[in-house]
């Protein structure tokens, strides 16, 4: 499935640290972490870059730490999409579950923490 901007909602140029779990298919429950850095995010998704493919699997389990506050949303979601950039560079797309545990806190800091890139300088 390709990117092409299916997200609804806004999306914010952020950089963020990233813990990604993933069920291996075919796997007998063999689990991998990927830790890596949000490239933008919204209120139903994130783009991510990593240096290695990630398959589309069913769910993600999501550990997401902001850089400037000390605190981690724990999510869940879907890997909708994942293309090679480079020869060892990869972006992907996560769809965030709206009955992750921490959905409310997220929604509450991205309405409370815009970008950077947003907010009005003189």
């Amino acid at each position: 499935m390709s990117e092409q901007d299916n997200r609804n909602k806004h999306r914010f140029p952020r950089n963020e640290s990233v813990s990604l779990e993933l069920l291996l298919p075919g796997e007998k429950g063999e689990r991998k972490t990927i830790h890596t850095q949000t490239l933008d995010f919204s209120e139903e998704g994130l783009k991510i870059r990593m240096a290695e493919e990630i398959p589309i699997v069913g769910e993600v389990a999501l550990v997401i730490e902001p850089l400037e506050r000390d605190i981690q949303f724990r999510l869940t979601g879907q890997v909708r999409w994942c293309r090679r950039l480079l020869d060892s560079l990869f972006e992907a797309g996560i769809q965030i579950d709206e009955d992750s545990e921490d959905f409310r806190r997220w929604l509450d800091y991205i309405d409370e923490h815009p970008s950077p890139r947003e907010t009005n300088h003189p």
